[in-house]
């Protein structure tokens, strides 16, 4: 069965963003791994707009309100879906039928039923979707076959409760007798133990004996129980379960965007456009958030077709990671149609994220230099002049001269195919190079503090490293000249 999809206009073959993109920015922090799995292909254009609207229409909370109720819908279709999967016996599996069918009608009438609060196309082609669906005869008929078996259902299990199976006390005496949660609760409280919570979920499967002697009680019924799984189990289809992705997608990243108002950070919609450009004004870090950072500093971002690549210089703990993290998470949420942690700006769509970032693992006996290596061939086979590459130190485990060599020889392809990206290095030696520079911010008037913000430079002379130590006459230029007023007997001081 083909359900309208909420994240895409077409269904089609897409390109995927590697899972470790998300975790290299810290993105996977921020939001569940369903969430994360709907985010792996990439949009189009089309897809970015009509996500928008989606998130728009989801400042409204009423609407918002409508997708979890949409969202709770579909986690019971699955929860019902993996009992049938467990049941043991075909009576057990046919009675569970029932319920997953009454599940799957309930979020057929929310998504019929779903009104965007302003123009939206996702919500009113699954409104339409789930109106036609409903209207048809299939479902007339299953619907009205339903009510009456699980009427006879209620019957059977109204002093047994054999077949309730979320969260209601198992019972297999008649009447009002006491059950056995009810044992074993007043147990534990004579010997001084916690009784079970008795409102919490049990899970005590019934033998199969006694599933089929409960059977043998009412074959009539449970030979129409079968009957109805027989007719309508078709109407069952495993792909509605995308939704419960699809809308905790949505879901998710409002919650993000709620959190980063919390903590006074701006969220926007950039500018989509066909121009080979990245350019937002006051980005965040929104990883920071999980760190209950107070104050997170916010950076501009600038990427064009003149100065797509740059290296990255500064001392440690000067906010290198976190500015590689600021464009990796704003472009990826961009890349996403949602809101993006900024001012505002414009940027063009690239096909690809691509990361590489120092990683704490075991590596196999290739040892860890390899395990870079076909990291970085990976990179270089998929990525292209629309892709967005982000290099946290790579080859920095080798030595000085071989990282130097690698380091040179990987941004210098990078450059010359086009890609936009940043590479973050300790290797002054290579400040040289054509490929310009961002370095870390320092105010000089207050000792050298270190600001955390980042700035594009021809070279590397604008590092905190450099910066102390000129303040300290510790240059080579100062040196030089300190060495040669000391050779002329101080004259030259």
């Amino acid at each position: 069965m083909k359900f309208p999809s909420l994240l895409y206009k077409e269904n089609t073959v897409r390109a995927l963003i590697e899972p470790q993109v998300f975790d290299d920015v810290r993105l996977s922090a921020l939001v569940a791994g369903d969430v994360l799995r709907c985010s792996l292909p990439v949009c189009t254009a089309e897809d970015i707009s009509c996500r928008r609207e989606m998130f728009v229409c989801a400042e409204d909370e009423a609407f918002r309100a409508a997708l979890k109720r949409l969202a709770d819908g579909c986690a019971d279709i699955a929860f019902y879906a993996e009992a049938g999967e467990r049941a043991r016996t075909a009576e057990e599996k046919n009675v569970i039928f029932l319920s997953l069918s009454r599940a799957m009608l309930g979020f057929y009438r929310l998504a019929a039923s779903l009104t965007a609060p302003a123009k939206c196309d996702f919500t009113v082609r699954l409104s339409e979707y789930f109106q036609a669906e409903l209207s048809k005869d299939y479902i007339k008929r299953m619907t009205a076959k339903l009510d009456e078996l699980l009427s006879a259902a209620s019957a059977i299990t109204h002093n047994s409760n054999l077949f309730r199976i979320r969260g209601e006390r198992l019972r297999i005496a008649q009447g009002n007798a006491e059950s056995f949660t009810d044992i074993i609760s007043r147990c534990a409280e004579n010997l001084s133990l916690t009784p079970p919570d008795s409102g919490a979920p049990l899970s005590a499967p019934l033998s199969e004996n006694i599933i089929s002697g409960i059977a043998s009680l009412h074959p009539a019924d449970f030979d129409a129980f079968a009957q109805f799984a027989a007719d309508f189990g078709a109407f069952y289809s495993p792909d509605i379960l995308r939704y419960c992705g699809e809308l905790n997608f949505y879901l998710g990243f409002c919650e993000v965007r709620d959190r980063a108002r919390r903590a006074g950070i701006p969220v926007c919609y950039p500018e989509i456009t066909d121009e080979r450009v990245i350019a937002l004004r006051d980005a965040y870090d929104l990883s920071l958030l999980t760190k209950d950072e107070m104050k997170i500093i916010p950076n501009d971002i600038s990427f064009d077709a003149d100065a797509p690549f740059c290296y990255l210089t500064g001392a440690n703990g000067g906010g290198k990671t976190t500015y590689l993290r600021t464009v990796g998470v704003a472009v990826l949420t961009a890349m996403l149609g949602c809101p993006v942690a900024c001012e505002g700006g414009r940027l063009y769509i690239p096909h690809g994220v691509y990361t590489h970032f120092p990683r704490d693992e075991r590596f196999d006996k290739t040892g860890r230099f390899a395990d870079e290596q076909n990291r970085v061939d990976a990179i270089l086979a998929a990525a292209d002049d629309r892709s967005l590459v982000l290099l946290n130190e790579t080859y920095s485990t080798t030595g000085e001269e071989s990282a130097v060599r690698l380091t040179s020889a990987l941004a210098e392809r990078l450059w010359s195919m086009g890609a936009y990206g940043i590479y973050i290095t300790h290797q002054h030696s290579i400040s040289e190079s054509h490929i310009p520079y961002l370095n870390v911010v320092v105010d000089r008037s207050d000792a050298n503090r270190r600001t955390y913000k980042v700035e594009r430079r021809r070279d590397d002379a604008g590092s905190f490293a450099h910066d102390v130590l000129e303040k300290y006459s510790l240059t080579p230029a100062a040196l030089e000249k300190r060495f040669a007023a000391s050779a002329n007997g101080g004259n030259d001081r």
